[in-house]
């Protein structure tokens, strides 16, 4: 993350790095830093989905399967808002996050789609 941090200050301000990277990944995820800011008009992938930026951007295994468990079962404000449960049972929050997010909001983006179809 670091190469990757003074790779780009060096690109996009024309700082000099002090050691400059040599690592090959790291000029990749450069390249798609940069791409992207081109693309402003582009939506980002939302924070519910293990990107594979921010997985390569991880470089040991433990820390990668750890930013994807944290992605997949960390409730966010929206699981709350949508869901309100008494403070004493806000820890089905975990177990409900993934089911939610990988059945119940296709399905209902589905029914919604279908219903708008529907003369």
């Amino acid at each position: 993350m670091l190469d990757l941090a003074l790779l780009l200050t060096h690109r996009l301000f024309a700082i000099p790095a002090a050691v400059p990277s040599t690592d090959r990944d790291v000029a990749r995820l450069a390249d798609r830093v940069v791409e992207r800011l081109d693309r402003t008009a582009e939506a980002p992938p939302g924070p519910y989905v293990v990107s594979s930026f921010h997985w390569r951007l991880r470089e040991r295994q433990r820390d990668r399967l750890s930013y994807a468990v944290r992605t997949l079962f960390t409730p966010r404000v929206a699981h709350y808002r949508r869901l309100p449960l008494p403070p004493a049972l806000r820890w089905l929050h975990v177990p409900l996050k993934l089911p939610w997010d990988l059945v119940l909001t296709p399905a209902i983006g589905v029914a919604r789609r279908v219903s708008r179809l529907a003369p």
